[in-house]
């Protein structure tokens, strides 16, 4: 019971990232010139963050009746090139975005929907981990045994203590009402429940770096 009480908020908390994506798009288009090229985009963005909102959805349904998800192959690759497309424009513009692909990396076994909420949770930590702008890099690369996608930021980094509490539910260092200290559990409880295996690297003042490996498909 322990591990399911936090979902109800943390899915209040993924939708409130989905939901910054659309506004997002929506502000820009009521601020922005008229321009078909730039229509289009908003409105791909929106139609996926829409997407990603009723793969939610089904995720609270499968949660409600205890049925496993559906796995399938996942691209990290390409996980990772849409997310940071998704994010590119709610980000602040003093938060430069990086993604090296690797080119070979093998397919792994997975919910797409959740390797990309992983994805953006890790997203969402760098940016409020970067107040006054820096380097967002997002990486992946493929091993013998998994595929590892990493997720680095240049921002305040964390000291000893609260590296060893940020995969605690509700465990923030974020002053009231910023945020929720759900993101950073939700994202382990999805790699575990993948099969694999996530750690952090930090130090204070030298940014932070999250690891995630993931089985191969077979």
């Amino acid at each position: 019971m322990k591990a399911s009480a936090p979902w109800p908020a943390g899915i209040a908390h993924d939708f409130n990232n989905l939901l910054a994506i659309i506004l997002g798009q929506v502000t820009l288009l009521e601020t922005l010139p008229p321009d078909p090229h730039r229509l289009q985009k908003s409105l791909d963005r929106i139609r996926v963050a829409g997407n990603r909102g009723t793969a939610l959805v089904r995720q609270m349904l499968t949660l409600a009746r205890k049925a496993p998800p559906r796995l399938e192959p996942v691209n990290l690759n390409a996980v990772a090139d849409e997310t940071l497309q998704l994010v590119a424009e709610t980000f602040p513009a003093s938060i430069a975005r990086e993604f090296h692909g690797d080119p070979g990396l093998p397919l792994v076994l997975g919910d797409p929907n959740q390797v990309q909420q992983l994805l953006l949770n890790l997203c969402v930590n760098a940016r409020d981990a970067m107040p006054d702008g820096g380097t967002l890099r997002v990486e992946t690369q493929g091993l013998p045994e998994a595929a590892v996608l990493r997720v680095a930021d240049t921002g305040v980094g964390m000291d000893e203590a609260t590296k060893n509490r940020i995969f605690e539910p509700f465990f923030t260092t974020k002053a009231a009402g910023q945020g929720t200290g759900l993101g950073l559990s939700m994202a382990f409880g999805i790699v575990e429940g993948h099969g694999g295996t996530i750690r952090v690297e930090s130090q204070p003042g030298q940014g932070t770096t999250f690891e995630c490996r993931f089985p191969l498909t077979r």
